[in-house]
């Protein structure tokens, strides 16, 4: 079918869809870089995409991010976009003036400028890539720039210039480059990218290449979708579903299932629910599951995502359809229970115990429960909920810690060690900044005691929560650990007692305070750990408390 043709078949989806198509279109084509140009821009996005509920302001931001990174020529356009969506829908943390950070004097910057001068200039001082150098021109639309580097260096066109220039979509580039080179489904892929249907027409035509729908639903490139869908067989209207949840419209789910797509169309075993749930569509997931989708499919892998996306309204939809509670990741064999814990939310928990999850699962690399997930990140609530439904507080992990010690370990202050890079590595977290609060850590603990956690559990090096707060912790969480019951003079190990402990950590910290002083270095959390090391020897000396080293014995002597 020619595109002609399409175009009459297809006039009810370009009309009910003409908002979303035209913004999508506007944004993508976007060829100002001026202050205060994009105020008819953002009201259709607001109008078309964002209040239509399609949308939300957030991901809105992320979306023009990505076009804004196609197009970094018209990065003020974009950025003011970004800004205005921000300040308009109240949206926090997003670092937008990053677009703009762009370094002068580099041959990027002469190339998103379009000034052959300067980037001659870079060209004859240091040596760069000219292949690549020809590629950005290509990317950036730069002809300027593009004309320098083929008439005075000769650089050769390659196939990544054609597929570049096609994103670029500088008309002049694009048939330089088509002279040598032949395009294939790669340069469909990037015309499709830039929402140039000329472009888009001549490849399908000329080059008979065909219209990608999963390029069409990333780059939101609807108008293009519909011509793929009118000139589709019902296997390729399949497809399309599977590509669908991308656009966020539901009805144009619900169009393409009543038309004949397979809704249980897979593909390397992901189902088009796998692709909502990744992509946060609550409402097309309901769609899918009111239209006959073969609940059998649902493994627990979208309820992943959904937990991931912290998307409470769609686990429970899941879990309520059958999706496997127990789900767990391939990467490091954690639950959906521990990844939902660990997001703080409590909803999604509460749905999954209630629906089976298996609270004390630690069949993972670091043989952890949800509960010491938690325990890392002083989620109290989750972390009472837990123990409420009858977790064990006081299984081990891997080398022996129980709950009280990750508490411990994790909510210590200061620098980092090997049990903090262990804890960072499995959960990702920023342990210096996200534990500063001395009494939140205080309530962990007295929590986790109060609830039957040993204080004198023992990991695998014969370590109790109490060297371990004597080596990272204050003199606070000692005296907690002591009014719970804490032996003073346990040994390890390698026979240190709490009290060897400290005096070591005394020693080690006051040394590297007085190389750092000397070496006019931040030496300040070594001078206030050496000094809370001192309180603790005194309070631990105050109980009964005992040295057991001669190494340390020395020291003390010292």
């Amino acid at each position: 079918m020619k595109m002609s043709q399409a175009i009459r078949a297809s006039e009810t989806l370009l009309k009910e869809y003409k908002g979303y198509i035209d913004t999508w279109d506007a944004i993508y084509k976007l060829d100002t870089d001026e202050i205060n140009s994009t105020a008819g821009l953002y009201e259709d996005i607001k109008n078309n995409l964002i209040d239509t509920g399609y949308f939300t302001a957030k991901e809105m931001i992320e979306l023009i991010a990505r076009a804004c990174n196609e197009g970094l020529h018209y990065r003020h356009g974009y950025i003011e976009l970004m800004k205005k969506i921000s300040e308009g829908y109240f949206v926090d943390n997003m670092n937008i003036s990053q677009y703009n950070d762009i370094k002068i004097n580099t041959p990027e910057y002469a190339i998103i400028n379009d000034n052959e001068e300067e980037l001659l200039y870079h060209l004859t001082r240091k040596r760069f890539s000219h292949a690549k150098i020809l590629e950005k021109c290509c990317l950036r639309g730069a002809i300027n720039c593009f004309m320098l580097m083929r008439q005075e260096f000769n650089v050769k066109i390659t196939k990544e210039c054609l597929d570049a220039s096609f994103r670029g979509n500088n008309k002049r580039i694009i048939n330089e480059c088509l002279k040598g080179v032949k395009p294939d489904q790669r340069t469909m892929q990037a015309a499709i990218a830039s929402h140039n249907f000329d472009n888009v027409e001549k490849l399908y035509t000329e080059y008979r290449l065909s219209i990608d729908p999963y390029s069409c639903s990333m780059y939101l490139n609807l108008y293009e979708f519909i011509f793929f869908l009118d000139d589709s067989s019902s296997h390729d209207l399949s497809l399309g579903l599977f590509t669908s949840p991308h656009f966020r419209i539901p009805s144009l789910c619900e169009y393409l299932i009543k038309n004949g797509a397979n809704i249980n169309y897979n593909v390397h075993s992901h189902t088009v629910l796998y692709v909502a749930a990744i992509v946060n569509q609550t409402d097309i997931v309901s769609t899918l599951l009111l239209n006959g989708f073969d609940c059998s499919f649902l493994d627990g892998s979208e309820l992943d995502y959904a937990i991931s996306n912290n998307n409470s309204a769609m686990v429970e939809l899941l879990v309520s359809y059958g999706s496997n509670v127990n789900y767990r990741s391939e990467k490091d064999q954690l639950t959906i229970l521990h990844n939902a814990c660990a997001k703080n939310n409590i909803k999604a928990p509460n749905i999954l115990i209630s629906h089976g999850a298996n609270i004390n699962d630690n069949n993972n690399i670091g043989k952890l429960t949800p509960l010491m997930v938690v325990t890392t990140q002083n989620h109290r609530d989750i972390i009472k909920l837990l123990i409420s439904h009858g977790a064990d507080i006081n299984m081990q992990e891997y080398r022996g810690y129980s709950a009280i010690h990750l508490a411990i370990i994790a909510n210590r202050r200061g620098k980092t060690n090997e049990d903090a890079e262990y804890l960072e590595k499995m959960f990702g977290l920023d342990l210096i900044k996200d534990f500063v609060n001395d009494s939140e850590v205080n309530d962990l603990i007295e929590l986790l005691l109060s609830n039957g956690a040993n204080v004198n559990a023992k990991n695998f090096d014969g370590l109790t929560p109490l060297h371990l707060a004597s080596l990272l912790s204050t003199k606070e969480i000692v005296e907690i650990l002591i009014s719970h019951g804490a032996e003073i003079n346990p040994i390890s190990e390698n026979e240190l007692t709490p009290l060897d402990v400290a005096i070591r950590r005394e020693k080690i910290d006051y040394e590297k305070y007085l190389i750092l002083r000397e070496n006019n270095m931040d030496y300040q959390y070594y001078l206030d750990s050496s000094q809370e090391a001192i309180k603790i020897q005194a309070l631990l000396k105050s109980h009964g408390g005992k040295t057991n080293s001669q190494d340390t014995r020395e020291a003390e002597e010292l």
